[in-house]
């Protein structure tokens, strides 16, 4: 995903930037169109990205909140 980005920084700031609308309970479609298109500079009409693209992001960033919880000693609860 890094040739989406014109940087490193760019994905990272995706990733704390969703992480932390996941703690908040806060990530809807309408939020990770606004990320994709500040981290990538333009929307998607432009052909910037594509909804698969934010939904790598999403991964990355629910990765990045999970990483943070075990860090801390958080217990992830298993999904039943």
């Amino acid at each position: 995903m890094t040739d989406l980005f014109s940087s490193f920084a760019a994905v990272d700031t995706g990733e704390d930037m969703i992480a932390a609308e996941i703690a908040a309970g806060t990530v809807d479609r309408k939020l990770l169109n606004e990320v994709m298109t500040r981290v990538c500079g333009a929307s998607d009409a432009t052909g910037a990205w594509t909804q698969r693209d934010s939904f790598e992001l999403l991964e990355r960033g629910l990765e990045h909140f999970h990483d943070g919880r075990n860090r801390r000693g958080i217990p992830i609860e298993p999904i039943v």
